[in-house]
Parts: structure tokens; sequence; C-alpha cells
């Protein structure tokens, strides 16, 4: 029962529920990302983010942005869509003042996903190091973004995730790699080792259980 908890939780830490997107406009409440915003922008997460995906409820892939726009009943604003169809919202408290909302159009089904993940590039070497202090930032955003949850079902963030964009093989002890995704776990990054590898490391999140 426990494990089915934590997986129904991952669900709900990283995926933000949304009404239908579907080749029309569709109205977000900007106030969900402030709140969400102001959880990654503290001090104490300088190696870590929020980002905010459109993709295909059924693909799982990002979905095309036709338009985007943030808007108030006195400005508006266009949204910036960055790779992968992330949402690049901005960080302000006088758009959560005004009560804002950001419009969407899309030519598909989509939902919103928001994902805990590493700033920055990467590289094909990473240290240990600066991997466990990556992981610890995470297990903390999370442990306070469990006040929009319930906060018994948080997970255990136990190591991390690295992402490619093909297909990664590794030969390092602690290194488990499924396709374009391999995961490090805590003894792994107990080493103090820097980790090599064929390409660069597109993305890096939680490895959560």
């Amino acid at each position: 029962m426990k494990h089915i908890f934590k997986n129904m939780l991952v669900l709900v830490a990283l995926m933000v529920p949304t009404a239908s997107l579907y080749a029309k406009p569709v109205y977000l409440g900007y106030d969900g990302f402030y709140d969400r915003l102001k959880v990654s922008n503290k001090k104490d997460y300088p190696d870590v983010r929020i980002g905010f995906y459109l993709i295909d409820e059924d693909t799982r892939q990002p979905c095309h942005i036709k338009e985007g726009s943030i808007q108030t009943e006195k400005s508006s604003q266009p949204l910036v869509v960055g790779e992968e169809s992330e949402m690049l919202v901005p960080f302000d408290k006088q758009l959560d003042k005004d009560k804002a909302m950001i419009i969407v159009e899309t030519e598909q089904y989509c939902v919103l996903k928001m994902q805990i993940e590493a700033q920055g590039q990467h590289g094909k070497r990473v240290s240990a190091e600066q991997l466990k202090r990556i992981q610890s930032q995470m297990a903390d955003i999370l442990d306070d973004l469990s006040g929009f949850i319930a906060s018994f079902f948080t997970p255990d963030v136990t190591g991390v995730r690295l992402v490619f964009a093909k297909k990664e093989h590794s030969k390092q002890a602690g290194i488990q790699c499924d396709g374009m995704k391999c995961s490090v776990n805590a003894e792994q990054l107990a080493n103090n080792v820097t980790l090599s590898f064929d390409q660069e490391i597109v993305q890096i999140l939680p490895r959560i259980e």
C-alpha cells in the first residue's frame, strides 16, 4: 500500500491538473504557477528549478503550442515558450496580485506537467559532489511542495536520473541505464567521483522511490 501511495504522489507532485487543451483557448490561473515558483525561487535552491511543460496526454511527447499569452484586466504579454514546449512563466508578484490568466492554444489534447529538474548545462562529465548537492536540493524542494499535496505521501529522493538525447550505455558501477535515461543511486554519489558519459547530459531529474 505504501508503494501505491508513493506512485500516486509522483503523479500528484509532477502533474498539475488543468482543463482540456484542444485547439481552442484555455485559461489557466497564474496563481498556481506563482505559488510553486515562489518555492523554487528561494535562495536555498540555486541548482534546481521547476519546469512547466505541455505534453500530449497519450504519447507524453511535447505538444505544439500555437499561441500563448499572460493577461490581466489592464495588460497583456506573450507567453514565452522554450524547448520541449516548456512554458517559461515569469515570477511576478504583480501578476499574482492582478489575478492574471495564462491563455494557451494548442493543436492537440494536452496536459500540463510540472517537473523538478537541475538548472543549467551539464556537458558529458559531472561530479558526484555536484549531483549530491542537486539531489539534496531536489529532496528539500519536494518537501516544500508537499504543502500542495498530502505530506505523508511525499516520496524519497534516492538519487538522480540523467537524461540524454540518445540511448546511453554506462559500465560505471552504481549506474543503471535504460534507453535515454541513467539512474545514479546514493551509494554511487557517496564515492565522490566524476562521472563521464559518451554524450552530453540533457536533463538531471530526481530519482524517486
